[in-house]
């Protein structure tokens, strides 16, 4: 199966359409042009003459009957062959599921059978009629015939899943699509003859939705748009050697964009999907027939490019060939097309450019900024995931615009934002090191910084990205007793490295510990000391609770080799007395990182009654290392 490739990927998403207008006053009657160039080697729109047939199969059906039971039997990399007479009426079924693998063949061409037909005569509101559910299917060699071409709103084949080829079929007399695509890769599309999908408001012999997909080689009549693609994000598709007929009631080929789903959409679209009109377009080699309507439009600006060259419009009027709604410019190319019954090119009747204007006015509305233009942060790069620690270096690379746009690029300003502070301004691009960024005057977590360069083009070059800041480590220890498992047996959920013996847990009277449901309590009057491995420790809270409003008789200690003991000194917050005689004290200090300490210890001295005094929850925090 072959697989869409959008072979000139021009700019991303925001630049300028210039009309040239220009036509060569030479005529033109090679074969450069149109879909007879047909380089497949199989007749556009398939039947007779097409070679790739398949005239047996696993399962061969004639009956309804048959053919159900078939498609519930047959397995991947297995053939249900349709017998060339059959006719099999599916009237009062909807949803009929095509699984993974399974190929549906008839001789559609051979000794010129119009081959075996599937049909429906049911007028429904959805859902489709025939769903391809699984990846790598093949329908080949069919009719598919639906109840009306214009009675709402019927939908021949639904097509959710990736790498399917639709060939040598004729699709027709379905309302809403004859073949309606919401999230397929790989989506192919050749040698069928596609038609009388013509209802107002709808009538797409094929409509794409987040689907990348090669259309080839088809011949489409009686049609309303022959391709619509929704607009969204993931739609593109590349169009050649198809031959579109005159029969339309609106344009041929189409991409709907922002302005059409934004609305419709719970959560705000970005700036990007409000301008966006799907992926890519990339139509060339097709001969459009169409006259009294436009033979392509788009409404907005895709984000990886348009491209439209060597086809023949037999309209004569350059501006019916291809047409732009609310947004135009950018990275649209047409070009290389001929019109008209004598073929007269035109060369070039738009080229990219850095801009986007709204349809209408002379207004920029963005500047295209991805893809043909290249600036921005190298670090931190844009898509960056790691965390950053430390002091880290701003890098920049330098403004590239592609030659495309003829424009020679000179900086006049360049300013860079950490959050809302400005970090740099400049007559030009900071050199590598000379800015950098300290994180450890920063909090954790995300923080923006923002690049505005002003030059000789119409609008700033600016770029926005995000980095996480991750210098500090926490750990909380509730203290939280033993539990019981069926499977692991007693689990123990102790975040202390060194413990003495004389200490157990206290879970009773939660309300009187202020919801503290877990505890630790000496058993006896003894001296008990806990002790945490801790890198780089800085801050640490410890919370009891006692009989007084002071810690006496707790010490609190830290040490860089887990031998040596220093004590800390530490400040204490009281709570009030509570109605169980129960202060809460808060224990909390700093160490200076530059001690480098790894070890904390809480000794409780002996000689007082062990209930008098419980730890309720210990918190530390430290700096990140590379342990």
């Amino acid at each position: 199966m072959k697989t869409a490739k959008f072979t000139r990927v021009i700019c991303a998403f925001i630049m300028v359409l210039l009309f040239s207008g220009l036509a060569s006053a030479a005529q033109t009657s090679t074969l450069e042009y149109g879909c007879d160039v047909n380089p497949t080697g199989e007749p556009i729109g398939g039947g007779e003459g097409y070679s790739k047939l398949i005239l047996s199969g696993d399962y061969t059906v004639s009956t309804k009957e048959q053919f159900l039971d078939a498609l519930t039997r047959a397995k991947a990399g297995e053939v249900i062959y349709i017998e060339p007479q059959a006719e099999i009426d599916l009237t009062g079924y909807k949803d009929v599921d095509i699984r993974s693998g399974i190929t549906i063949a008839g001789n559609r061409g051979y000794q010129g059978s119009p081959g075996p037909l599937i049909y429906t005569d049911e007028i429904w509101l959805y859902p489709a009629f025939m769903r391809i559910v699984g990846p790598n299917v093949r329908i080949t060699g069919i009719r598919l015939r639906g109840p009306s071409w214009n009675e709402p709103d019927s939908v021949g084949l639904n097509v959710l899943a990736d790498n399917v080829e639709i060939d040598n079929c004729e699709i027709y007399n379905w309302s809403y699509a004859g073949i309606a695509s919401s999230r397929s890769q790989n989506l192919y599309i050749h040698h069928s003859y596609l038609h009388h999908s013509q209802r107002a408001g709808a009538g797409y012999p094929i409509t794409l939705r987040s689907t990348v997909a090669l259309i080839e080689a088809n011949i489409f009549d009686y049609y309303r748009h022959a391709i619509a693609g929704s607009g969204h994000a993931g739609t593109g598709y590349e169009a050649r050697y198809n031959l579109v007929k005159a029969n339309a009631i609106n344009h041929a080929f189409d991409m709907h964009g922002g302005t059409d789903f934004c609305a419709h959409q719970s959560s705000p679209c970005t700036a990007e999907e409000l301008l966006m009109s799907g992926e890519f377009l990339n139509i060339h080699h097709n001969t459009f027939e169409i006259m009294e309507f436009g033979a392509i439009r788009t409404r907005g600006i895709p984000t990886v490019g348009l491209e439209v060259h060597h086809n023949w419009f037999k309209n004569p009027q350059s501006y019916m060939g291809v047409q732009f709604r609310y947004f135009r410019g950018g990275n649209a190319h047409v070009y290389d097309n001929v019109y008209g019954p004598n073929r007269y090119l035109v060369k070039e009747y738009a080229k990219p450019s850095p801009y986007v204007y709204e349809e209408g006015s002379s207004v920029v509305y963005a500047l295209a900024n991805v893809g043909k233009i290249k600036y921005g942060f190298v670090n931190p790069a844009s898509q960056s995931v790691k965390p950053y620690r430390g002091i880290f270096a701003i890098e920049l690379m330098p403004v590239e615009i592609d030659e495309v746009f003829e424009i020679t690029f000179v900086i006049n300003q360049v300013e860079i934002k950490l959050d809302t502070a400005l970090l740099y301004s400049g007559k030009e691009l900071p050199a590598a090191g000379e800015v950098v960024v300290d994180t450890m005057q920063l909090s954790d977590g995300m923080h923006e910084l923002s690049l505005k360069i002003n030059g000789n083009l119409e609008l700033p070059l600016e770029q926005k990205v995000y980095f996480q800041v991750d210098n500090w480590w926490e750990m909380e220890d509730s203290f939280q007793a033993p539990t019981e498992s069926g499977w692991f047996g007693v689990i123990d959920n102790s975040r202390t490295s060194d413990t003495s013996s004389g200490w157990t847990y206290a879970t009773d009277d939660s309300a009187a510990f202020y919801d503290d449901d877990s505890r630790r309590v000496r058993t006896d009057a003894t001296e008990e000391y806990l002790i945490w491995d801790l890198a780089q420790l800085h801050q640490f809270t410890v919370t009891v609770y006692a009989r007084t409003a002071s810690a006496d008789g707790l010490t609190l200690w830290v040490s860089v080799d887990g031998e040596t003991w220093e004590q800390t000194p530490y400040r204490v917050q009281a709570s009030s007395l509570n109605e169980q005689g129960w202060y809460q004290l808060q224990l909390s200090g700093s160490i200076p990182l530059t001690q480098d300490v790894r070890w904390f210890r809480l000794t409780l001295a002996g000689g007082t009654d062990p209930a008098d005094t419980q730890i309720g929850e210990a918190y530390f925090s430290g700096l990140q290392t590379d342990e």
